[in-house]
Parts: C-alpha cells; sequence; structure tokens
C-alpha cells in the first residue's frame, strides 16, 4: 500500500517530495486538500481505502467487536509548530508512519507494560531520525514537531493501517489517567492534550 503513495507522487497526483519541502504550512494543506483531524489535532487527507471488505469474525472479534473493516488504509497527516501537535492517542491496529517532508518531530510511546518510549523521524539518519517506523496496536502515542527559533515549522508523513482506520478503534487520552500509569511522563504527556479538540472529522 505505501508504494500507493509514489506512485500517486510520480504521477503527478501530488507534489513530488523534493518540491514539498518549498511549501509553507498553508502551501501544503491547499496542494494536498487537506482538512483539520477532529480530537487528534493536525491536518489530514484520505489518500486510499481498500475496497476490499472484511468481517470482524475473520480478523479478532474481541478487538474489533462487531461489523466489518476496510482491509487497509493510507492518510497523509501533517503537524505543526507548536499547536498543531498530535494529541495522546490509542489505536486498536498496528499504525506505519513514513516521513515525507518537512522539519523532525518526535513521538512518545506509553507501553501497556508501563514502559516509555521516544524516537524522532525526520531527514537525518545519521542523527538517529528515522524515516519509517510501526507503532504497534494498543500503545499511547503522540507526536510533535521539535521546537523551532522561528516559531514555525511542519512534519508531513503518511500513516497507514490494516485492517483500516475506523472512529471505533481510536480513543483519545486523558492526562490524568496516562498520567496515574505513566507518572515519570507527566510533563510529555501534558504537553500532548489539549482541553478541546480542534474542529473537523477524519
Amino acid at each position: 500500500m505505501l508504494s500507493l503513495v509514489f506512485a500517486l507522487i510520480m504521477s503527478g497526483s501530488a507534489p513530488s517530495i523534493a518540491s514539498l519541502q518549498d511549501y509553507d504550512l498553508n502551501g501544503i494543506v491547499k496542494a494536498l486538500d487537506m482538512v483539520p483531524l477532529a480530537d487528534e489535532g493536525g491536518f489530514f487527507k484520505e489518500i486510499y481505502r481498500s475496497p476490499v471488505v472484511i468481517d470482524n469474525q475473520h480478523l479478532d472479534p474481541g478487538r474489533y467487536g462487531e461489523g466489518k473493516r476496510n482491509a487497509g488504509t493510507i492518510i497523509y497527516f501533517l503537524m505543526s509548530y507548536p499547536d498543531g501537535f498530535s494529541a495522546m492517542h490509542l489505536v486498536k491496529t498496528d499504525e506505519t508512519f513514513m516521513w515525507l517532508a518537512g522539519d523532525p518531530f518526535e513521538t512518545l510511546l506509553l507501553n501497556p507494560d508501563g514502559s516509555v518510549e521516544t524516537f524522532i523521524m525526520g531527514p537525518d539518519v545519521e542523527a538517529g531520525h528515522r524515516p519509517f517506523v510501526t507503532i504497534k496496536k494498543d500503545v499511547w502515542q503522540g507526536s510533535r514537531v521539535l521546537p523551532k527559533e522561528d516559531g514555525k515549522g511542519w512534519a508531513l508523513i503518511t500513516a497507514t493501517l490494516s485492517p483500516g482506520f475506523d472512529w471505533a478503534d481510536f480513543e483519545l487520552g486523558e492526562a490524568a489517567a496516562l498520567i496515574e500509569k505513566w507518572p515519570l511522563a507527566e510533563p510529555a504527556i501534558l504537553a500532548l492534550v489539549r482541553e478541546e479538540a480542534p474542529d473537523g472529522k477524519r
């Protein structure tokens, strides 16, 4: 499915990766026809939803409940500094990020076993940036573009899920509950939660 992203880029359906660096935040939103992402924050554009539909009995009824899921989905996702961060949330499916353009960003992971991890995605692999990361299901996650001196910045990625995204599989994090289980991560958690969710739909 990730190959579809590159096919779109190469076919002219989206700006090339090289030209994306020349855009500002508003330019990226307009060029990719993105809209605000409810609850989580940032902007998104769904670019693929598999036409293959799977009954949940063939997946994991205990995890996904009743109903059906598309076999996979891919979105563009855009974060900005300082306010357009990805708030702490959890999904029931492994999620794969691929960094496309912009600035580095940091992701906080709160694992079910009580451990805490962070990683940075971006273009500088020699500095330890990762261009491609899979976040395991049932891991709380939140991301923010790293602080910049000019007070501006953005990061564009793709996010792939299989089975595909469904709002029934999404849970937004509450600061108090997360801090109770991961107390040592309190400052990082507080930086990645919102009192009010932005408008929009995923």
